[in-house]
């Protein structure tokens, strides 16, 4: 075991400012010290206190829903300041996300995650805001502000989030208008010369009702460096603001936001072949790009909810009304090279549409049994166009294209569901719950494209115009209708006053897709003597069956929390889009069939008035099993993608009066194992180990604060996606996108 003496060795080594070294050897000796020391320093009065949670839909403590949910107050975002559902994924242990730019974000729990992830398709984590569903998996990339928590529900939601919850749900719960006048702002300064600030506002307006304002935004510099010019990208530069509403009256209550996020911050890119002896980018190292081009990224993302309850006695009925507009406009450079030229640019638009209702009726009486009935319905629409010109790029002896591409797609979806609670006795509480899903979408794809190759074959819906050169344009237009049951059961035994056992059976899936990129990707599969089939197909859509027992406690007098759970999954059909270097295609595919099975285990513990302690690891096995049609260069035993085999999350939190204020530190140590990003296993990273340290003085009266953090204090390097294409002469095109450096920021606050 390491001593005191060495790792304050250690950590000096780091260089760091002496109040984190405190910190840091604080939290050591807090683990270090034995079970007999602990009991000692415990005293009777601290308790945990109860988390209330709406997973289920109704308020309910953590601790009583028979599925493993991972729970992120607002003390912990704000201790930290994260502004990204993305950066939850080293503080729960199975969580992944990787941000994909133009093609969205990647989401997964417990190793089942979207693969394919175009305009119009779903991820396989279906991501709630303030109960409105965000149908594309971009909108997740968007920022937090003004949180009361997030919920992480971990496995398949089928009954009452339906599909795209194949893997699990995310709910973000942002803080709801008050009854008295009050708010706050905080202003920060951090590395890479970024200012940040946010500010809140709670105004009664009449009994019963209240608005509150909030607004939040950064801007500063980005983390990787173009080796072309002086320019930076990863920044920060978003503003974003929100108006909610609460109000009630007798037995109606009403609730509303409106909620508009506009994000200029570039995306954190590198050449995927970085540092390759065949490639022009040799000599490009981990925290720099090659772009010849002027980029840029413009999100707006509006979300506008309205929820209606009404209470008749035992029973409520609850509308829930919702509204999203996502817009992404993108200029990049597709070649990433150390041609000082502008070559191959990438222009990109994207669009997204869409409005939802859901109708609610339930039992408000719960004595003998909860039980809730409802309906759902989506209609979404949205757009895609592309500009890619390779005629310049590096690969341009090989073959020379350009590629202009429209795509529009419609969809709606409705779905009937119905849940039912028994309370069999005092000590058995039965849960099942179904939904009957059903959805349609339609796509029209439109691509005009040119290509040069020596000698010209016979390409269907293409002119020759003399010199090898190709002038071509394809059409198609498909409409398909997808439908699929979904549900749960569990059973829970409640052995004690603090500890009850559960298991849960439940199954999930996500959206069908139209797949076939149908112009330029099919004619060069032609040239490689592929079929090169010009229409869209239908691809399945994805299925999860999920078995999970576990057990939840509160121990200690209620001083300690510990929760367990076992899973086993078996995931069926995931949309995938690849490319095979054997044959020279893109494919859109299923993959027939991956299984997972694993345990986790999580809780805290109050060990004084002083000192706590949060925990959560998960290990898992997962393998592919069955490839079923699916034609590539995975085998059957291969890892699926995003899926490490164990990850874990500590927190070492202290608290103690200081003059007339307080003073809180926490530190924390997030690990997760190495994994893949590609279905045949060579591309991937290595195992990354987080530390991120945090600090907040509160003056008297809780009215100012003063707060510092630093995340990933040891600057680890490691990459959040990558894609690559493998040729016969070595890697080719595709990018990789670094995470965060070392990030700090220290600031003020103000409470009124």
């Amino acid at each position: 075991m390491m001593t005191r003496n060495k790792l304050h060795l250690r950590i000096q080594q780091l260089g760091l400012p002496g109040f984190l070294v405190g910190v840091l050897l604080s939290g050591f000796t807090a683990l270090a010290t034995t079970p007999v020391a602990f009991a000692q320093a415990i005293v009777a009065e601290p308790a945990l206190e109860e988390v209330i949670v709406t997973a289920r839909k109704r308020d309910e403590t953590v601790q009583d829903v028979p599925a493993t949910i991972s729970v992120l107050d607002s003390d912990l975002i704000d201790s930290l300041n994260i502004t990204r559902v993305q950066d939850f994924e080293y503080q729960v242990p199975g969580l992944v996300f990787g941000n994909r730019g133009f093609d969205g974000a990647l989401i997964g729990i417990r190793g089942v995650s979207s693969f394919r992830g175009f305009t119009g398709d779903q991820a396989a984590v279906a991501v709630h805001m303030d109960g409105i569903y965000l149908p594309q998996s971009g909108q997740a990339l968007g920022r937090m502000f003004d949180i009361e928590r997030v919920e992480i529900l971990k496995g398949p939601q089928g009954s009452l989030y339906g599909r795209n919850a194949v893997s699990g749900v995310i709910n973000l719960i942002s803080r709801a208008p008050g009854d008295e006048f009050g708010g706050y702002t905080k202003i920060g300064y951090g590395s890479r010369n970024t200012f940040t600030g946010e500010a809140a506002l709670n105004v009664p307006i009449a009994e019963g009702q209240a608005l509150r304002f909030s607004i939040a935004g950064a801007d500063g510099d980005g983390y990787v460096h173009n080796v072309l010019d002086n320019r930076t990208f990863g920044n920060n530069d978003y503003i974003a603001g929100r108006l909610s509403y609460a109000g009630n009256w007798d037995n109606v209550t009403v609730s509303g936001i409106v909620q508009q996020n506009h994000d200029t911050s570039t995306t954190a890119r590198q050449p995927a072949r970085l540092n390759d002896p065949s490639s022009s980018t040799e000599g490009i190292y981990f925290d720099q790009t090659a772009i010849n081009t002027e980029e840029s990224y413009d999100r707006n993302d509006t979300l506008v909810g309205l929820q209606i309850d009404v209470d008749f006695d035992d029973i409520v009925f609850r509308s829930v009304t919702g509204y999203s507009k996502y817009k992404l406009d993108q200029v990049s450079d597709a070649e990433m090279d150390l041609n000082p030229t502008p070559v191959n640019p990438f222009l990109g638009y994207q669009e997204s549409t869409a409005w939802s209702q859901e109708f609610n009726l339930f039992s408000s009486d719960g004595k003998v049994w909860d039980w809730r009935t409802g309906a759902y319905f989506m209609s979404e629409k949205v757009i895609e166009t592309r500009f890619n010109d390779n005629t310049t790029s590096e690969y341009a002896n090989f073959f020379s294209d350009y590629d202009d591409f429209y795509l529009k797609q419609t969809g709606d979806s409705w779905a009937l569901f119905g849940t039912l609670d028994f309370h069999l006795s005092d000590a058995w509480d039965l849960s099942v719950g179904g939904r009957y899903n059903d959805e349609t979408k339609k796509q029209l794809q439109q691509e005009v494209w040119g290509i040069v190759y020596t000698p010209v074959p016979p390409i269907p819906n293409c002119d020759a115009t003399g010199g090898g050169a190709l002038n071509c344009y394809s059409e198609d237009e498909k409409k398909f209708n997808w439908s699929a049951w979904s549900g749960d059961f569990s059973l829970t035994w409640d052995v004690s006053d603090s500890t009850n056992l559960y298991t849960r059976w439940a199954t999930g899936f996500r959206s069908g897709a139209i797949g076939g990129v149908i112009g330029l990707e099919n004619g060069l599969d032609q040239l490689f003597y592929g079929p090169g089939t010009l229409e869209l197909t239908k691809l399945d859509p994805e299925k999860l069956n999920s078995i999970e027992f576990g057990s939840k406690s509160l121990l200690l007098d209620d001083r300690l929390s510990f929760n367990f759970a076992g899973f086993y999954n078996v995931y069926k059909d995931q949309l995938t889009f690849i490319f095979d270097p054997q044959t020279f295609r893109f494919i859109e595919d299923n993959v027939g069939k991956s299984e997972y099975y694993g345990a986790e285990v999580s809780g805290n513990w109050l060990l004084s008035e002083a000192w706590s302690v949060d925990f959560g690891a998960l290990w898992m096995h997962s393998e592919i099993t069955d490839l079923g049609e699916l034609a590539t260069g995975a085998v059957e035993g291969n890892k699926p993608i995003y899926s490490p085999t164990f990850s874990s999350a500590l927190g070492i939190n202290y608290f103690t009066p200081i003059g007339t204020g307080a003073l809180s530190l926490r530190a924390e140590y997030n690990y997760k194992s190495s994994l893949y990003f590609d279905l045949a296993n060579k591309i991937g990273e290595d195992a990354v180990g987080l530390l991120n340290l945090s600090a907040r003085y509160d003056f008297k009266d809780d009215t100012w604060y003063l707060y510092a953090f630093v995340r990933n204090l040891t600057d680890e390097r490691y990459l959040s996606n990558s894609t690559r294409t493998d040729l016969a002469a070595g890697p080719g095109p595709g990018n990789a996108n670094p995470a965060d450096p070392r990030t700090y920021e220290f600031g003020v606050g103000f409470n009124f």
